[in-house]
């Protein structure tokens, strides 16, 4: 998907707009670096965020892929001390060198937490343009990037492969090295989910996996269309999030 500068201005006013229809608040969609219309081929990046008209609002923050977020909150909050779901938009173009620019990606990351401290990165919604770039993930996909905790047993006694699982978890009939070692033993390790794609518009694309979880980016309204409902979407269920 390759688009024109002025092509490029025309969908960031409608998708800022979008936004802040489904926010209820205004937001920009504006590069994060200056002069961008006269990168050449082979030039970095361009990269454009969202930021709301009331930077007050905002936050900054490093996101897990390393690149500074500017978030704004989900819904509109009484007190900087009260914690809400945070967003941030992101979509990237390659310079082609002839005053065009081919989609690399887009998507949304979310977060919860508070103003005053970094908010912690929860998820995140992408769409890869496989037209540019090749890749065996589902398009568009969710990502999950808030660690967990897992259990596992002893060294030891996970290594003793044919004994009954029973007994390993109870903690008997374990080899001697292991002797000892219960339920109340077993060691947390994080888990991280942050690499897995999981599909958000299969299964029918094609006859055959991946390509039946790979929607084609048509145009650029079919990027638009999909920035929004993905945002209404999210937005209808982040206040089912709790602390307990």
């Amino acid at each position: 998907m390759t688009k024109t500068v002025a092509v490029l201005n025309r969908f960031h006013s409608k998708l800022a707009k979008g936004i802040g229809d489904k926010l209820g608040y205004q937001v920009s969609i504006k590069a994060v670096a200056e002069g961008w219309e006269a990168y050449t081929a082979g030039r970095q990046l361009v990269r454009f965020a969202m930021y709301p008209a009331d930077q007050e609002g905002s936050s900054l923050v490093n996101s897990a892929r390393g690149r500074g977020d500017i978030l704004a909150p989900s819904r509109a909050f009484s007190s900087v001390l009260e914690p809400c779901p945070w967003i941030a938009w992101c979509d990237v173009w390659w310079p082609t060198g002839n005053g065009t620019f081919v989609l690399d990606s887009a998507g949304w990351t979310f977060f919860w937490g508070l103003q005053v401290r970094a908010p912690v990165q929860l998820f995140r919604a992408e769409w890869v343009n496989l037209e540019h770039k090749v890749s065996e993930a589902p398009q568009p996909h969710w990502h999950f990037d808030k660690e967990l905790l897992c259990e596992e047993l002893p060294a030891a006694a996970a290594s003793a492969g044919s004994a009954d699982p029973a007994d390993l978890i109870s903690g008997q009939g374990l080899p001697e090295s292991a002797a000892g070692h219960g339920p109340d033993d077993v060691t947390a390790r994080i888990l991280s989910l942050s690499g897995v794609h999981l599909g958000m518009a299969g299964w029918t694309n094609s006859q055959e996996h991946p390509g039946c979880w790979q929607a084609p980016m048509r145009d650029e309204n079919a990027l638009l269309c999909w920035a929004i409902r993905t945002l209404e979407h999210t937005c209808s269920e982040l206040p089912r999030l709790r602390t307990d």
